[in-house]
């Protein structure tokens, strides 16, 4: 009888948490039917494809990809929780949850670092002017040539 609620809550928290995500994955970036994944060559923007704007499609591509990982970390790390909540005692339950959420934040944290690296290296080919790549922020590249 105990494993039929707690089956049962679990259900109702996947129900919850399907209901709410609708608001997150409206927050996804989007990307502008003008400007496209990579910027040029496009019946909006018809200037020639340069080394800029396939590090500025690169870009965007790794910002989209980051924050899908985001939200999955978050519901692996939610779903660990609720199944730690659920558990009530059992220890094998208590350990499988435990070891989800451990392996759910270490891979959050190595996507991070890729993240990290990916940036930094994006942000050094940024600061060689003949390439015609320019960083606005560390965050932003731009080619406005």
């Amino acid at each position: 009888m105990n494993f039929k609620i707690k089956i049962l809550s679990l259900i109702f928290f996947g129900i919850i948490l399907f209901a709410f995500s609708s608001s997150v994955f409206a927050q996804i970036p989007k990307i502008e039917p003008t400007g496209g994944v990579v910027p040029c060559g496009t019946e909006a923007n018809p200037q020639p494809c340069t080394l800029c704007h396939l590090v500025v499609g690169f870009h965007n591509i790794v910002q989209y990809g980051l924050f899908l990982i985001t939200i999955i970390a978050l519901a692996g790390v939610t779903f660990a929780g609720v199944m730690y909540v659920l558990s009530s005692g059992n220890e094998s339950m208590i350990t499988s949850s435990k070891n989800f959420l451990k392996a759910s934040v270490i891979g959050f944290a190595v996507v991070l670092a890729a993240w990290l690296i990916i940036n930094q290296v994006l942000l050094s080919i940024s600061a060689k002017p003949d390439l015609g790549i320019e960083a606005i922020n560390w965050y932003t590249f731009n080619c406005g040539l």
